[in-house]
């Protein structure tokens, strides 16, 4: 399928649709659940943000304590887009069961999914822990690999990127956490997904990193996370339906 729109674009589109009636349900409790989430944040960052950082820095060898002034606005950044991811991801898992469903309604109305009745708060309930291990699954993906980012902080020079490469992996990670959404709807394992979203690496990092800018962002990031799931079920519709259709037509020829 062609299209004529930007990774920036499915963004704006889900912001757009924020207030969509049948999209309403799905979008008012992850709002009201990152405002929750987000005060309380914010009250740890007041209080452990500069003990964080005096921390980190405290790390350094004494010969780069010439740096320490650079060091320090470097580390802030990290911290900062850590405290951003964690908000980010653990918001995602608490409103899993409401961003699948929000996907699958996207889907129904823009896409080629078949209508379904409407949803009660007993089939939200009831697809909770399929979506909460699906979004798990996500943050297990994330760990190791954030990991590997701390022994980077003290290699001489390579550390002055650090915060560079943090960015350009958390908007490859928004990418992954949101296509998660309609990929899992339509039976997309993770691991076939990864290979889906390798096919178009610069979109899925475009849309990734836009949607990370807005979890920056006061107020925006307050309802980025809806937004982004409609972004990301058009993506899904215009970028992967079609392909995701042909793979498993193929791979049923092959089993047959």
């Amino acid at each position: 399928m062609t299209h004529n729109y930007s990774a920036g674009d499915y963004l704006l589109r889900g912001f757009k649709l924020l207030s969509h009636p049948k999209l309403r349900l799905f979008v008012l409790f992850p709002i009201l659940m990152n405002i929750l989430f987000m005060v309380g944040l914010l009250f740890l960052a007041k209080h452990y943000f500069h003990h964080l950082v005096a921390w980190l820095v405290s790390f350094l060898p004494s010969w780069l304590a010439w740096l320490s002034s650079i060091l320090w606005l470097l580390f802030a950044m990290l911290t900062a887009l850590i405290f951003t991811y964690t908000f980010t991801i653990v918001s995602n898992i608490l409103a899993a069961p409401f961003n699948g469903l929000l996907a699958e309604k996207v889907q129904e109305l823009y896409g080629d999914r078949p209508p379904s009745a409407d949803m009660t708060m007993a089939q939200v309930i009831a697809a909770t822990p399929r979506n909460v291990a699906r979004a798990g699954r996500s943050f297990l993906y994330f760990l190791p690999r954030a990991i590997l980012f701390i022994p980077l902080l003290f290699i001489p020079l390579v550390h002055l990127i650090v915060p560079i490469l943090w960015f350009i992996f958390n908007a490859w990670m928004m990418s992954i956490q949101y296509m998660d959404y309609p990929m899992d709807n339509n039976n997309i394992g993770f691991k076939e997904m990864l290979g889906l979203l390798s096919t178009q690496r610069s979109t899925n990092f475009s849309f990734g990193a836009f949607v990370l800018l807005g979890t920056m962002i006061p107020v925006i990031n307050l309802v980025v996370m809806p937004a982004a799931v409609i972004g990301a079920t058009l993506l899904w519709q215009d970028c992967y339906a079609q392909k995701s259709a042909l793979l498993t037509q193929s791979k049923e020829v092959i089993e047959a």
